[in-house]
């Protein structure tokens, strides 16, 4: 995991390479990768956690990370 802050924006997220969270559900365990490059570039992490539903049982207790980095070019 990563830390950008408290409640880094999409844009900052964006900016540090992530392009998804990892969100795991509280009320059945499952837990998957939601990507974040679709949401507006102010949307806090606190507020894609609340906007997310887990896909396997629809619950809305639901934590999430950062985790995921994009893949740069190398630069030339």
């Amino acid at each position: 995991m990563i830390w950008l802050g408290d409640d880094p924006t999409v844009a900052k997220m964006m900016g540090a390479g992530v392009e998804s969270v990892k969100a795991f559900c509280l009320c059945c365990g499952h837990l998957w990768s939601a990507p974040i490059t679709f949401l507006p570039s102010a949307t806090t992490l606190s507020k894609v956690t609340a906007l997310m539903a887990c896909p396997a049982c629809n619950g809305r207790r639901v934590e999430a990370e950062l985790v995921s980095f994009a893949k740069r070019r190398p630069e030339h």
